[in-house]
């Protein structure tokens, strides 16, 4: 057999069979049993008499869970997490969400007098932390809910700074940046995928007007969920095999043994900046400096974000336009991404980076590859820009490019790739806007110095968060006196940062 027909062959049946993996995995999870999931939540969680309804979520908390105020997050950790084999990760999950507090308190702080302070706390807080011994991990598991400063007998040192930590991320006084009308942010921990999908069955429950956002088919992939202001945070990855009954879950240290601290940093991070915004129309911020973020305090991002956008298992993901730019050329909701393994991920070329640095030589890299191959292709709008392109990669070794802009509306005039790209594309997309906000925030508008920069990316967060009627790209023609971004490349700092990025 020749070797092109060969090839036909292996990619018809891989793909046939991919589909079909693809048809029973969907149909497994459409058939997924929220509420058999919720009852059995509430049965092992609610008072007696709460059988068949769901219980306050207060109530849940108050009786299987142990809770701690660690700044600006109020810490929710179920009873039985520290019975397992597993209780010695609860002393680096609590940490990390101390340590992106004290990126943020580095990063927003007005006065060095307010960083030393949220530093000198945080330090008497880690300090505590790394005292645990599993012994007394232990008998938490054999109490009953409340505090863990009392669970754990806390001096009176430990409860003081913690006390002065908890409203200081809140206090716009002394803060740059802080989150809008809340004083705290709960945070649910579900240590196994059961817990966390009971919880989502409960959820629905809970809050019945949530079961047409969460009651769905790929809520299994899921690494997050909100009930209310409450965001409930997944300790493990959903298994690459079915797993219709939950018993199974992939360690987020499998591929990377820092795995967990980096995703609860940027789980945290994403969380803050979400209640920073309290809107929904600035992914670029709240999703891109995450990873920003993550990266500062993990030096390196691995993680699969947010709300399962990239799968671990044959299924579909959640719809692709919620997480990268783009439109449908053929109108309508794009289908959802095709689903790829957490290895394919570890080896995306978008992530390769030396350790503590971000993307910007893999993005360079996929510019240059970019440019070629629009040139090649004869199809590029802004032919003479080579810097507006880069180059994609399908599972089989096809290729494409893309074009800018990838920020602010005009990017929704642009089309999507076709389906076989839709994994490389939104990795790359997830590289590039994390590189734009670092750009932003070190180099700015054309002539400002690197401190000039980072006040006027501060401003640009402020602005968003106290002016919730201003959109993006008006709040940056306003501050920085030039678009965001335009669709001709005529003018704007994503063009200005693509031209900056060829140079490099």
């Amino acid at each position: 057999m020749p070797i092109s027909s060969a090839l036909r062959a292996f990619v018809l049946t891989s793909f046939l069979l991919s589909s079909l993996a693809s048809l029973g995995a969907a149909n497994q999870k459409d058939a997924i049993p929220f509420r058999d999931l919720g009852l059995a939540f509430v049965e092992a969680n609610c008072p007696e008499g709460s059988e068949t309804a769901a219980c306050p979520l207060e109530d849940v908390l108050s009786t299987s869970y142990v809770t701690f105020r660690a700044g600006a997050f109020d810490l929710a950790l179920p009873l039985d997490y520290f019975k397992g084999k597993r209780s010695a990760e609860i002393a680096t999950v609590v940490q990390a969400t101390l340590d992106v507090q004290a990126e943020w308190f580095r990063r927003f702080a007005k006065e060095p007098a307010t960083l030393e302070a949220a530093q000198a706390d945080l330090a008497v807080l880690s300090d505590w932390i790394g005292g645990w011994k599993k012994n007394a991990l232990k008998k938490v598991a054999k109490g009953e809910g409340g505090a863990l400063l009392d669970a754990l007998q806390a001096d009176e040192t430990v409860r003081e700074a913690a006390e002065r930590l908890a409203p200081m991320v809140f206090d716009a006084e002394t803060m740059a940046v802080v989150p809008q009308f809340i004083d705290v942010i709960p945070i649910v921990f579900a240590p196994t995928r059961l817990n966390f999908m009971q919880f989502v069955g409960y959820g629905g429950m809970l809050k019945p007007e949530l079961q047409d956002s969460i009651w769905k088919p790929y809520v299994a992939e899921w690494t997050q969920f909100w009930i209310d202001q409450t965001m409930v945070v997944a300790l493990e990855y959903s298994p690459w095999t079915d797993d219709p009954k939950f018993k199974k879950g992939l360690s987020m240290n499998k591929f990377d043994k820092d795995g967990q601290r980096q995703h609860v940093v940027q789980q945290m991070a994403a969380a803050l900046l979400t209640k920073t915004m309290n809107r929904l129309d600035v992914p670029l911020l709240d999703k891109g400096l995450a990873v920003h973020m993550t990266v500062a305090v993990c030096g390196k991002a691995n993680t699969v974000d947010g709300e399962g956008a990239i799968s671990s298992t044959g299924a579909s993901t959640a719809p692709f336009e919620r997480f990268v730019p783009g439109g449908n050329s053929e109108g309508g909701v794009l289908p959802a991404v095709p689903a790829i393994g957490f290895d394919a991920i570890r080896e995306s070329r978008w992530r390769k980076t030396k350790a503590g640095q971000l993307y910007f030589e893999a993005l360079k890299s996929g510019q240059e590859q970019g440019g070629k191959r629009a040139k090649k292709e004869k199809k590029r709008v802004l032919n003479r820009r080579a810097e507006a392109h880069f180059g994609l990669t399908s599972p089989i070794g096809k290729h494409t490019a893309v074009t800018a802009p990838f920020l602010g509306k005009p990017a929704d005039q642009r089309p999507y790739p076709e389906g076989q790209f839709l994994n490389d594309y939104r990795e790359f997309f997830r590289s590039y806007q994390t590189c734009f906000v670092d750009w932003l925030a070190t180099t700015g508008s054309e002539g400002d110095t690197a401190e000039a920069a980072q006040e006027k990316f501060v401003q640009l967060l402020s602005k968003l968060s106290l002016e919730r009627n201003v959109q993006l790209d008006d709040a940056v023609m306003e501050l920085y006196g030039e678009p965001l971004t335009t669709l001709d490349g005529s003018a704007g700092l994503e063009w200005r940062f693509l031209t900056w990025l060829k140079e490099q």
